[in-house]
Order: structure tokens, then sequence, then C-alpha cells
């Protein structure tokens, strides 16, 4: 065998190595990217997942945000990932950092209008550079803090948010009109120390009723301010039935939970 054929043969096996460690690495990634803000940048943390399959046109964006000053990396597991990939999303993360002075003044991540919101943006710019992705078939997860930037999200943009699963926020705007988005939300019976979550929740349902908007409250039995395995099962739930188109008669029960860890606001 000649130098010359070896050496093509080698060359070859290169080329392929290359693009299977590239393939594999536009399956699942992690980084981070600034968004403009005064009086200097923020910094946001993000993971991607894009699942195999033959079918990968136009994808639904799955985009989860932890609590507070949480990156978002739970929504990796494995667990998640089967989802995604089961049901066709790309699965995706936005962690922020939080910053106690903008708070009083609404400057914080939890509300998008003050610079949080670009950052949904700059994510599906990433996503779009990888992937077949729809930018206008986006649903949400969020939990405290994350369940606060969500529906603030969904309130802003929601002709490009079709459903929202909100989990124990600590505090709501309320809708003064109609949007077409799809609201879960859920809150523990016993979350209620410094805010009463349960009350706010059920305001917020209020105010999403009168308004026609179609949502749906959980309050789940003997949880306080825990991410809880019900929470994601429900959330699953609901994001499949929605894709799917099913009707109300596809609602889970609410079961008995496994807590992940304490959250913040």
């Amino acid at each position: 065998m000649n130098t010359r054929y070896i050496i093509s043969i080698l060359c070859a096996f290169s080329v392929l190595s290359l693009f299977s460690r590239e393939g594999t690495a536009l399956e699942e990634h992690n980084g981070v990217f600034s968004i403009t803000n005064v009086p200097e940048p923020e910094k946001v943390i993000y993971n991607y997942y894009i699942p195999d399959g033959e079918n990968r046109d136009k994808l639904p964006v799955l985009i989860c945000i932890d609590g507070l000053d949480l990156d978002g990396s739970y929504f990796m597991s494995d667990e998640w990932k089967t989802f995604a990939s089961k049901n066709g999303f790309v699965l995706a993360t936005l962690g922020f950092t939080f910053d106690p002075a903008d708070w009083e003044t609404k400057k914080s991540y939890q509300y998008p209008s003050a610079w949080s919101g670009k950052s949904v943006f700059k994510l599906l710019d990433i996503l779009a550079a990888v992937a077949d992705i729809n930018r206008q078939d986006l649903y949400f997860f969020g939990i405290s803090a994350g369940a606060q930037f969500v529906h603030r999200f969904a309130l802003i943009y929601p002709e490009i948010c079709k459903a929202a699963a909100v989990h124990a926020a600590g505090g709501y705007t309320y809708p003064e009109k109609y949007i077409p988005t799809k609201l879960l939300v859920t809150v523990g019976e016993a979350d209620n120390a410094g805010v009463s979550r349960v009350g706010f929740a059920r305001l917020f349902e209020d105010a999403a009723r009168r308004h026609d908007i179609d949502i749906e409250l959980r309050i789940i039995p003997g949880l306080g301010h825990k991410h809880a395995q019900v929470q994601d099962e429900l959330s699953m739930e609901f994001f499949k039935r929605i894709k799917s188109g099913a009707g109300d008669d596809q609602k889970p029960e609410v079961n008995g939970e496994t807590t992940r860890n304490g959250l913040g606001e």
C-alpha cells in the first residue's frame, strides 16, 4: 500500500471524526453572552439541546428559566432532554444574575421590559444558527424569579409565546387585555412565607379570566417554596397537550411531589 493512499485514508478518517465531534457539540451546548444595559452589560448564561430525529424542520423552542441566580443547568437533565426529543422541542435555558438594587425600580431581570427580554431574541439568534427553529412558536417554563420573567414576557410578546408554565411566582403583572398564550400557573399550598403566593396566584387567575385568557391554576397540597417533581410533570403534560392540540380532558391529576431545592423570589 503506497504512502499517498495511506495519507488519503488518514485524512478522510480525520474529517469524519471532526464532523462527528461537531455534530455532537451541536446537540448540546452552553455559553455566555452579554445584553446591553446601564451602567454595564449584563451577563446571561445559556444552555441548549437539539434533539435527534428525522423531522427537525421548524422546531418549536422550549425555554426554561430557573429560580433566583440559578444557571438553568438543571433543565439539561436526561428527563428534560428525553421529553424534548420525544415531543420535538429544541430545549434551551437562560440564567440571569439578580441585583437587589434594581428591584424597587423594576429594572431587575424579573422585568423583561427593562433589559432581560432581549436575551430571548439573542438566544433565538444563537439557536437559528445551528437548528431550523420556529421563532414564532415559543414555550416557556419559569419557577420563582423565572416565573416572574416568563409571565411578563408572555404579556409583552403574546404573538410568539404559545404557552407558559408559571410556578411559584413571588409577584405578578396582571393582564389588561386578552392574549392568546396558554397559561399554567402552580403554587404550593404552603408557599406563603414572606408573601402570599397563593393569594397572588388567585388574583392573577381572576385577572386572566376577566380577559378570557386560557389559564389553569393548580395549588399543590403541602408544598412550600420548592421546586418539585410534580411541577415538572404538570409542565411537560401541559406543553405536550398544547403542542398536540389536545383538549381539557387530558389534564393530569396533581400527585405527591419530590422537592429539589429552596428558591429565591
